[in-house]
């Protein structure tokens, strides 16, 4: 991640279940890089999609993320599309880590 332009210190936001493999990847390597990492809960847009985008709006005021990871849809909830409503101008990155491409920006 440090390749990618980010710095230690720089906050990075997880909206990514915590029983997923990805989640702990994501822990692992923003202590090693001394970033700071916030998390949020995604089940909640599976109950109620505009509190969602109330707390994903509010957690990236209150913590600066320079970076949020997420799923792109599961549980029935299209969480790209949560966060291309809260941020219109957000940018779409597919990473591959074993695949060797760290990210195509298909937005």
């Amino acid at each position: 991640m440090l390749e990618t332009g980010f710095v230690p210190g720089d906050a990075i936001l997880s909206w990514l279940p915590s029983n997923v493999a990805e989640q702990h990847v994501l822990q692992f390597a923003c202590a090693k890089a001394g970033f700071v990492l916030y998390t949020l809960d995604p089940s909640q847009a599976k109950d109620d999609l505009g509190a969602a985008r109330d707390s994903l709006e509010q957690a990236l005021t209150d913590t600066d993320a320079v970076a949020l990871f997420t799923l792109q849809a599961g549980d029935d909830v299209n969480y790209l599309n949560i966060c291309q409503s809260v941020i219109p101008e957000t940018k779409i990155c597919k990473f591959f880590i074993r695949g060797q491409q760290i990210c195509d920006k298909w937005d």
